[in-house]
């Protein structure tokens, strides 16, 4: 039992970065709109994200993987959450929106 208590903690702070996403967007958004929240906010975190890792496995001659800059090494943080998620905000009520 205690094992799983501890997965299930870890589970919850090692994704962090996108509830922080999903909260911030969701409670930005005008008319709080739960789909304001998830639906922008993990296309972009995800995306952004998938990006990194693109950058973070990248070895062609000019870039040798130790020459990849250490911002891209742990990109998922609360940091990048929290920006995800007001970017995805400030679309969604700047398009979808209309009061």
């Amino acid at each position: 039992m205690a094992a799983f208590l501890i997965q299930a903690g870890a589970a919850i702070i090692e994704h962090m970065a996108i509830l922080f996403a999903i909260g911030v967007a969701y409670g930005l958004s005008k008319d709080k709109d739960g789909a304001g929240g998830i639906g922008p906010v993990l296309v972009g975190y995800l995306g952004f994200d998938d990006a990194a890792e693109t950058e973070r496995g990248r070895a062609d001659p000019v870039h040798s993987p130790g020459s990849v800059p250490a911002a891209f090494g742990k990109i998922e943080n609360q940091f990048v959450g929290i920006l995800c998620g007001v970017i995805a905000a400030e679309l969604y009520n700047r398009f979808a929106v209309s009061s």
